[in-house]
């Protein structure tokens, strides 16, 4: 394969693992092919970039990811009495965690680009991705101009465009904002600050703002740290009383605490075999054990348990840990970013960790780079 050719499958991969969530079925199909069968068939053409220790990683990431598809099956089969399959709207959130198996080949695909390729990779990624964000704000400014913006009927307005829905927009926006916070792209980053208040995609509006809000007290002075700390207090104590939009008298955010107050219940009533393997395999079954207002539990954590159980809780949260463990101080924030968002829906697993994983590499170019023209400094 050719650099060209590798430029162009890779910044459609890229794009495929942002805007997988499509409104169109077909797109929908070609994108979540594009992230989970296509990297497996096409890594090796990559060249074998990697360290000896990068590749044992990659080999024990595999194993892990391999456990917890077969455990995800096991689960499946146990309670096969509820299985449904479907690939539309959020009845196919129980089959996502399948879609994480090619997680390590992506992995091998983006450490083992030259920086020549993943740079433009990116760029051509970022050119697609406005477009599509510009197009899909267009269509849902023609199809409900009365909703665009209007909280009132803000549910036909984010429902009219090429995504399912505008959270997916909220959600993605979030992990890439705060990749390219490392970045001087003031163009972009305002472009999608505007994009997500379109949206009206409220959690990740209110994420991003108290990310943005409490950043600086990581890099800050104890004294500083403690000050901040009172202030964001303070500022949230007066959100509360203020509550804009009606935020805390909203049936949407009450039900997100429904939903641990359902898991702790079911905790409490369920037999061995549920707490093991979950409590069903369809979107239909799981909604009836949680019960409230016929929603799915939203946060991938609350739906990594209620489909498979405590096990696949914890064989989650391995994964993720596993992933981060090594590039945790990049992906401090992000990871922050999305516990909060994830509170108010996220899939259990989101492939667009991995567009931030791709500016992540090409931030560690850049640092490496400089340290290489500050030696060179030092020798002149």
């Amino acid at each position: 394969m050719t650099d060209s050719l590798r430029i162009t499958y890779l910044s459609i991969l890229l794009l495929s693992m942002t805007v997988y969530n499509s409104q169109i079925p077909i797109l929908r199909l070609f994108f979540v092919f594009m992230f989970s069968i296509s990297p497996i068939l096409l890594c090796f053409q990559f060249k074998m970039n990697i360290t000896k220790n990068q590749f044992n990683y990659l080999i024990l990431w595999t194993i892990l990811c391999f456990i917890y598809v077969i455990y995800s099956l096991l689960s499946i089969f146990v309670n096969s009495n509820s299985l449904s399959i479907s690939i539309t709207g959020p009845a196919a959130e129980f089959l996502t965690p399948f879609l994480i198996l090619s997680s390590p080949f992506i992995y091998l695909i983006l450490a083992s680009a030259s920086k020549q390729v993943l740079t433009k990779s990116v760029q051509i990624f970022i050119y697609l991705l406005v477009f599509y964000l510009l197009l899909d704000l267009v269509v849902r400014i023609m199809l409900e101009p009365n909703c665009f913006m209007n909280y009132s009927c803000r549910q036909q307005a984010k429902t009219v465009g090429l995504f399912s829905t505008t959270n997916v927009i909220g959600t993605f926006i979030i992990y890439i904002y705060l990749a390219l916070e490392r970045f001087k792209t003031p163009l972009l980053k305002f472009f999608l600050i505007i994009i997500l208040f379109t949206a009206m995609a409220r959690a990740s509006i209110v994420t991003l703002l108290f990310i943005l809000m409490i950043r600086p007290i990581f890099q800050s002075s104890i004294l500083l740290k403690f000050i901040s700390i009172f202030f964001l207090i303070s500022s949230s104590f007066f959100i509360y009383l203020w509550n804009p939009l009606g935020i805390f008298n909203d049936g949407s955010l009450l039900s997100k605490f429904d939903f641990l107050s359902s898991a702790i219940t079911s905790v409490k009533n369920a037999n061995l075999t549920e707490l093991i393997f979950g409590f069903g395999a369809s979107f239909d079954r799981i909604t009836e054990v949680v019960s409230v207002q016929g929603y799915s539990p939203h946060a991938p954590y609350l739906k990594a348990y209620f489909y498979f159980g405590l096990t696949g809780l914890f064989l989650y949260l391995i994964l993720n840990i596993f992933f981060l463990v090594k590039n945790f101080s990049f992906f401090f924030i992000i990871l922050l970013a999305s516990l909060i968002n994830g509170f108010a829906g996220a899939p259990i697993y989101n492939p667009t960790i991995w567009v931030s994983f791709a500016i992540y590499l090409l931030y560690l170019y850049s640092v490496k780079k400089q340290n290489s023209k500050n030696q060179d400094h030092i020798i002149i």
